[in-house]
């Protein structure tokens, strides 16, 4: 038998969800001692509830984690043990085991270390789940905020109120980057998951080998934060577009922003995350299996195409942050005498971060541009994509990376201008379109709020906040 025991709250299991209140089993990673010697972190299933009383287990300890900044009907609790007694099969053995006969550990993976990170890249299905949650709360406020600002009537050239505050360049700028961004995340969301099944299942044209596993890997760590900064934004930027009706809880933007915080923290904090990705990438690049875009020269950049911009802006831009990177802390840490651990956590973590986030936006395009070119059939849809495609690009050179790259000489002083004429080009072009492709989210009516409907007539009566059973909301 195992003995699973929490030696100090320090070593408590905290924000494990559903184990306040629903949860009849769990998984703890437990330090893992046989015979006095200590193996490694691996994970156990325990029972913490009985099946029939559903009672708290002898020897278990749960207590709920209390009122949060959201997500609070989600039973998050901590969990102590008590030396709880456990059969040897409660280890979870795809890697490691003890010998039923002899009591000895076996273990495929012969360092600590990497039995810890086999163990913590099970959470892999939970970072693209996380990623899925937040793109579709990312869906329903920009629903919210769009057909709120539709419908939202203002002075206009007229003089009278009588302009949707959509038809504005300001209003424009603001929310159809998110619009497109979320479209092109979408794409590339989609990607990872394929990759994922094929790679987990052996289906779908994975190679289901250590390399595919390993480049998975990497997907999965680099799209959870990708998406769940994007929607942190665009909860925040949605709220304040619709003024104070945005902030009344009925019209639902808050709940975007409270789950994009737990996204960003959720199965690995964004940052920690965006660590491994360039980490494992710089690994990739040092045993020659990372594969870099297909760079062009400098004077092949078009601004109205996608895919040279891809191949001009953001597959340069990987491979320069990257090889920049490495020949940073080969210097650092072979001529300086350095210590890897300062060179990482202390010097050059700014540009670990970069490194990550290029490499994060270069595969989410590529993956879009992947499916629009392969995938689409419908010329208008095709059109749509590739706006949204381009607009997004764009928005993150403009608006993000700009000081980057044009002192490292992949944009120009004289691309500055061009790319703000195509910007306001492409939001007024997406603008006339955002309610039809907001509409192909296919998010149910019923989930929608009062600002995202009849707005006007749910304002006639006094609600206190709420939809009233005796008014239903109108489209």
């Amino acid at each position: 038998t195992w003995l699973i025991d929490t030696p100090s709250s320090l070593a408590q299991k905290y924000w494990i969800t559903n184990s306040a209140i629903h949860a009849q089993w769990c998984v703890v990673f437990a330090q893992t001692i046989v015979e006095g010697r200590h193996e490694g972190i691996h994970g156990f299933l325990v029972q913490i509830r009985d099946h029939a009383t559903h009672a708290v287990c002898d020897g278990v300890r749960i207590e709920d984690m209390g009122y949060k900044l959201a997500c609070n009907g989600v039973d998050n609790g901590k969990l102590w043990f008590h030396r709880v007694r456990v059969p040897r099969t409660a280890l979870l053995n795809a890697m490691s085991d003890v010998d039923a006969s002899t009591g000895r550990f076996v273990s495929s993976i012969a360092k600590k270390r990497a039995r810890f990170l086999a163990v913590a890249d099970q959470l892999l299905s939970g970072r693209i789940c996380i990623a899925a949650m937040c793109l579709s709360c990312c869906k329903v406020s920009l629903i919210v905020a769009l057909r709120y600002a539709a419908s939202r009537l203002t002075v206009g050239a007229s003089g009278r109120s009588d302009t949707p505050i959509l038809s504005y360049q300001l209003q424009q700028r603001e929310l159809m980057p998110l619009l497109a961004k979320t479209v092109v995340l979408n794409l590339g969301l989609n990607y990872v998951k394929d990759r994922y099944r094929a790679s987990t299942t052996g289906s779908g044209g994975g190679d289901n080998n250590k390399d595919d596993a390993h480049e998975v890997l990497i997907l999965c760590c680099a799209i959870k934060p990708t998406i769940a900064w994007h929607s942190n934004a665009v909860g925040n930027i949605c709220r304040e577009r619709c003024g104070g009706q945005g902030y009344l809880s009925i019209n639902r933007l808050a709940e975007c922003i409270g789950f994009a915080h737990a996204g960003m923290t959720a199965e690995g904090d964004n940052r920690v995350l965006y660590q491994k990705v360039c980490k494992e990438v710089l690994a990739r690049v040092r045993s020659g299996k990372h594969r870099f875009g297909a760079q062009q020269p400098a004077a092949a950049l078009s601004w109205q195409c996608p895919r040279s911009i891809q191949a001009n802006v953001f597959d340069r831009a990987e491979k320069m942050c990257l090889m920049e990177l490495a020949q940073i802390m080969a210097r650092k840490i072979q001529s300086e005498k350095k210590p890897l651990f300062e060179v990482w956590m202390q010097e050059d973590q700014d540009k670990v971060q970069v490194c990550a986030e290029i490499y994060s936006l270069r595969m989410v395009y590529e993956a879009a541009l992947t499916a629009i070119e392969r995938e689409c059939r419908s010329p208008s849809t095709r059109q749509v994509l590739t706006d949204c495609l381009r607009l997004t690009q764009l928005n993150d050179v403009y608006d993000k990376h700009l000081p980057l790259l044009l002192s490292r000489g992949v944009v120009r002083n004289d691309d500055v201008a061009v790319i703000r004429t195509e910007l306001n080009l492409l939001t007024a072009k997406l603008a006339r379109q955002s309610l039809s492709v907001c509409e192909a989210f296919g998010i149910p009516q019923e989930l929608l709020p009062p600002i995202a409907m009849n707005w006007i007539e749910y304002n006639e009566w006094d609600n206190q906040g709420e939809i009233l059973p005796q008014h239903p909301l109108q489209e």
